[in-house]
């Protein structure tokens, strides 16, 4: 009887642990999972339950306990093994989430400094240094925190507050509006800011708005950042009123391009977020806009394949005879005039900024010796006349390419002296009609040596103060003499030929 009360008071002791054990594990579950945990441990209850009965009836000799101890240890051991299993899927699969977040942050990075955004920033902070330093000096200083920020970018790990995004994102768009100028206007709306987010996520948004949306637009356009909290969540809004593009079509044109899906995979694995694109409809009457209809994949932007249509496959022999009959593009241009010709770089961009200039330019510069005479003609005298960007792209203008490489052949071949050829042009951009209807034979065949000395002589009788001044060691005062000398020539003396006679004659004095 001892030993049968020991045993009744052992089972009473093992379900009880058995129900505390169980209460503790299943607290807090729900679903799916309580019921693998009630599963799990229903087979030593159901068993402890006929032992008690079994021994309640003073049956002998039973072993239920032990089945159902025997079959919930097996239970668990399998238990175990499955969440060992899923917790080792689930830490490579965090491993592999957290490669893939750097180095999508590596690419995004990566995509901010490179080489062509590099190039225009660092061009644009060259004229400024002319034009305004100080607004050249406080550029360098916010592009030096630009490229600072997308190097630490690297070293952060987790979300960053919303306020910290906002000031990089500042400073990339003070960038972008020094070169594009009036085109690129920026709202900001900006109603919460108690957030974290992944850094340098709202960028490449942005960016899409201000090159894709924007920029592509003739006359510029508007982007506007805002943010708003709402029951569930906080929002950020890129808006833009430019031309829309596809942001999920792959361009393949050499460079680098960080694309929605990168952003949209960043913010949901950090954070949980989500991206949605949407064409929005502006109300004027009372001044909101709603949504017109989302955009998730390119077939909403309707770019798809038709299907009635066979697939054409292309040789690349054929593709590269086809881009051989390319003509030649802007920056082979530029590369072309600053390389061959030795043109200015600054001088180089106005005239490949407008087709129909850079068409002009080369073909008033065939033949000539130095082509940058003609594009000296161009950015000084021509450019004077046109005063607006749709002037110069039209380039309505009396004067043919032709007529201007004539006049610069007439400059190189020394035959025109550089004031005479000034002249000539501002009359022919007037007329229309070529050099030689205002040049004629004799201002083209100079001055013979006794003629120069002649004129000469009479500006120094004429201007016996200027001729005193110069003397007494005030050498700006010749050139008043000069000038009465081209006067007397109507420009066809040349300048340093009279300044070298001048000095010898007075000099003699």
């Amino acid at each position: 009887m001892a030993t049968a009360g020991i045993r009744y008071l052992a089972v009473i002791v093992l379900a009880a642990i058995m129900t505390v054990l169980l209460c503790i594990e299943i607290r807090g579950k729900k679903g799916f999972v309580l019921i693998d945990y009630l599963i799990s441990w229903l087979p030593l209850g159901i068993f402890l339950m006929i032992d008690m009965f079994d021994f309640y009836l003073h049956i002998s000799g039973s072993k239920y306990l032990q089945i159902g101890l025997a079959i919930t240890i097996i239970y668990q051991m399998v238990r175990f093994g499955m969440d060992f299993s899923r917790q080792y899927k689930e830490a490579i699969r965090y491993q592999r989430v957290q490669r893939e977040l750097y180095e999508a942050k590596v690419n995004v990075m990566v995509s901010q400094i490179r080489p062509h955004f590099m190039y225009n920033a660092l061009s644009s902070i060259a004229i400024l240094c002319k034009l305004n330093p100080e607004t050249a000096y406080d550029a360098t200083i916010t592009f030096s925190d630009y490229l600072r920020g997308n190097m630490d970018s690297l070293k952060q790990t987790a979300p960053v507050p919303f306020t910290q995004e906002l000031e990089h994102l500042k400073k990339y768009l003070y960038i972008e509006k020094l070169r594009f100028a009036d085109k690129l206007n920026i709202e900001y709306d900006i109603q919460t800011t108690d957030f974290v987010l992944p850094q340098l996520s709202v960028q490449p948004l942005v960016e899409n708005a201000v090159k894709h949306g924007v920029g592509m637009k003739k006359k510029g356009g508007t982007v506007t950042i805002s943010t708003r909290e709402t029951d569930d969540a906080y929002e950020v809004i890129i808006q833009d009123d430019g031309v829309g593009f596809d942001v999920n079509e792959t361009k393949n044109d050499g460079r680098s391009h960080i694309g929605m899906e990168n952003t949209r995979k960043r913010i949901k694995d950090m954070c949980g977020g989500e991206v949605v694109q949407e064409t929005l409809r502006y109300d004027d009457a009372t001044g909101t806009t709603s949504s017109m209809r989302s955009k998730e994949d390119a077939h909403d932007y309707r770019y798809f394949r038709e299907p009635d249509l066979v697939t054409i496959h292309v040789p690349r022999e054929k593709k590269e005879e086809l881009r051989s009959r390319l003509p030649e593009l802007p920056e082979q241009k530029f590369e072309r005039y600053t390389a061959e010709y030795g043109i200015p770089e600054k001088d180089a961009a106005q005239l490949t900024k407008y087709r129909s200039i850079s068409e002009y330019f080369d073909k008033a510069s065939e033949g000539l010796k130095s082509p940058k005479t003609a594009s000296n003609f161009i950015i000084g005298s021509i450019f004077r006349r046109l005063e607006t960007e749709a002037d110069k792209e039209a380039l309505d203008i009396r004067t043919t390419p032709e007529q201007l490489g004539e006049l610069c052949k007439l400059l190189e071949s020394g035959k025109l002296k550089n004031n005479l050829a000034k002249t000539a042009l501002e009359k022919m951009l007037d007329t229309g009609k070529p050099v030689t209807k205002f040049v004629s034979e004799s201002d083209m065949a100079g001055l013979d040596d006794a003629t120069l000395t002649e004129y000469c002589q009479n500006a120094i009788s004429a201007m016996p103060a200027a001729v005193a001044d110069y003397k007494s060691g005030k050498e700006k005062a010749l050139m008043a003499v000069l000038g009465n000398v081209m006067k007397q020539s109507r420009g066809r003396a040349d300048a340093g030929s009279v300044m070298a006679k001048l000095k010898e004659l007075i000099s003699a004095l």
